[in-house]
């Protein structure tokens, strides 16, 4: 996806796999500011998540892979007018094509993973592909585990692609660290850039619902979201 601005400024963005921006066709040397927030359950005020100085033809990804209502915004700073925000967009899937990938080598757990995926989209409204990674799969078509890309690209056909299983972890010394978890905004805490809570004690039903956004409400222990006091 990509816009262009009238002042000839070319933004482009995805969500798939991760959530990243890119600007192009300012000034030679320019610097934008690139925010990146998140819509919490039924929130109207989005959270800040991130905020990064990128030079002009420079990328910025923010590396989870799993389901946020994410908003991007670029700020750009005109001797005029001072810092003008020259884009906005929020996450959603609605009559977009997005792609579930069935993560599994268990026909039960396809069956686990599919009927939650089912529910996502039935509330979603977005134009489903579902493809699995059980070899003998009678349902949808077969896609091997080993083909998961997580490089960005900003002209894929899909908006979105959900890795539903266990992916690869991702996180350790990449950013700060609170209990041994991956922090972000002082109020975002999960295990993982690809699952939000350590799976190894979760079913798969609770495995896909965190991928896809479901089990945000668990906000003690076992969950992966902090709301300081002052929130």
């Amino acid at each position: 996806m990509y816009i262009t601005t009238k002042d000839g400024i070319k933004i482009e963005w995805t969500y798939n796999p991760r959530p990243a921006v890119k600007v192009s066709g300012g000034n030679e040397g320019e610097v934008y500011l690139v925010q990146i927030f998140e819509y919490y359950k039924n929130n109207s005020v989005p959270f800040f998540l991130e905020s990064y100085l990128i030079e002009d033809g420079s990328m910025f990804g923010y590396n989870v892979t799993y389901f946020g209502k994410f908003e991007f915004r670029v700020i750009r700073f005109d001797e005029k007018y001072g810092h003008t925000e020259i884009f906005r967009d929020t996450y959603n899937d609605l009559g977009q094509k997005v792609k579930f990938v069935l993560k599994t080598q268990s026909f039960d757990e396809e069956t686990d993973f599919y009927n939650v995926v089912s529910n996502y989209i039935d509330q979603s409204k977005c134009v489903p592909t579902i493809v699995s990674s059980l070899e003998n799969t009678t349902r949808f078509k077969y896609q091997k585990d080993t083909d998961i890309d997580y490089i960005v690209d900003f002209d894929n056909e899909y908006y979105k692609t959900y890795y539903i299983g266990r992916n690869e972890f991702n996180g350790d010394n990449l950013y700060e660290h609170r209990w041994r978890k991956v922090s972000y905004g002082n109020w975002r805490l999960f295990w993982s850039q690809n699952n939000p809570r350590e799976y190894h004690n979760l079913t798969s039903t609770e495995i896909a619902e965190d991928l896809l956004g479901f089990t945000e409400k668990y906000n003690d222990n076992n969950g992966f979201v902090v709301t300081p006091s002052y929130l």
